[in-house]
């Protein structure tokens, strides 16, 4: 079913035309089309119109809102725009002009379409637009003169065309284009105006300074005035950017202080444990009465060994290292008698470390 259905608003500013454009699609235009020209077409309304349905000729139809919202909510982005209709709303043969880059519903839900017009299709007139679908779905019988369509019935949407009214009469009464727009550039007669520049602006959220130096900002009365109602606070906001930065210091050298605090006092509490260590070592051995000449020799040739964990109780921790290298002497001294002295009785004979007979003097006091 084909549909001539255009809008009637002439001064849809660009900048609303933009709102309605994905910036992702947007972005994807430009890589092709730098300078894309954008246009804003009315496909449908309330009402009625006057038309053409394939294979049976043109009929009067009445459209709701109910149904107006179903054609807004089914138009996908991307759908093909072609110059004129054809026979039988195939896509075979056909040459895309264009493609629906936004839609958006006025305040008069009126349906928009947003195209992108191709630049090698930018010289074709014109300014009244259709949408294509498939055929209505209505009961068998149904009289189509004067229906009034319902959302169920509506076929789904294939494609936009765009022609010339001097060649093609739309079908609903409201019926001329809305606007074009051609992004970031004009053709050489048709300079920028203010309006559009400040409409651009205002659309983009430029800063100021994207287009002037703040000296030339500063030089205008408006900007001198502005600057001296505040010219009572110019003092403290210095001031607090002075304070703000101290305060920056400050923090850096608390954290500098602290490392290096932190650094002392471990050196402090690692020379405090090795001089209680070494004293505990030295008590604590001579607590154990009962161990040879070969016992102390085997510990002291071990004291290295010793290493204290800071905040710990030494003396547990010297008493558990004496009590382990005890042992491992005892079970040393099996591969080298057979028949090992006990505590208490010395023998200068005896040799733990398998050393010669006579070598037990050179162990480490």
């Amino acid at each position: 079913m084909s549909f001539e259905i255009v809008g009637y608003l002439q001064n849809m500013a660009a900048g609303e035309i933009l709102q309605h454009v994905p910036a992702e699609i947007l972005v994807e235009i430009k890589k092709t089309d730098p300078h894309p020209i954008l246009e804003a077409y009315v496909i449908a309304h309330p009402g009625e119109s006057k038309t053409h349905i394939l294979g049976i000729g043109g009929k009067l139809l009445k459209w709701g809102k109910g149904v107006i919202n179903k054609i807004g909510n089914s138009i996908k982005l991307g759908l093909p725009v072609f110059n004129g209709h054809n026979a039988d709303n195939s896509h075979e043969g056909r040459t895309v002009i264009g493609k629906i880059v936004g839609v958006m519903q006025s305040t008069q839900n009126e349906v928009i379409n947003i195209i992108h017009r191709f630049r090698d299709y930018a010289h074709l007139q014109a300014d009244v637009a259709s949408f294509e679908s498939q055929p209505l779905k209505v009961p068998e019988g149904t009289e189509l003169q004067g229906h009034e369509v319902q959302p169920h019935e509506m076929g789904t949407i294939t494609g936009v065309i765009l022609a010339h009214s001097a060649t093609a009469k739309p079908a609903f009464s409201r019926a001329i284009k809305l606007a074009t727009m051609q992004c970031l550039t004009k053709e050489k007669d048709m300079p920028v105006t203010l309006l559009e520049v400040q409409e651009f602006i205002k659309q983009n959220k430029t800063n100021p300074l994207a287009l002037f130096e703040p000296a030339e900002l500063l030089k205008l009365d408006e900007i001198q005035a502005e600057v001296g109602k505040h010219k009572g606070s110019e003092n403290l906001y210095h001031e607090s950017q002075r304070l703000k930065g101290e305060i920056a210091d400050l923090r850096n050298e608390n954290e500098t202080l602290k490392t290096e605090s932190e650094k002392n006092l471990k050196e402090k509490d690692e020379e405090i444990i090795t001089y209680k260590g070494k004293e505990a070592f030295e008590t604590q051995l001579k607590k154990r009465e009962k161990l040879t000449d070969k016992h102390i020799a085997y510990i002291k040739r071990h004291r290295e060994k010793l290493i204290l964990e800071p905040g710990k109780e030494v003396e547990g921790q010297v008493n558990t290292f004496l009590d382990t290298k005890i042992k491992e002497f005892d079970e040393d001294s099996k591969f080298f008698n057979p028949k090992p002295k006990t505590p208490g009785q010395n023998d200068s004979n005896f040799n733990p470390a398998g050393m010669p007979d006579g070598d037990s003097e050179h162990f480490p006091d």
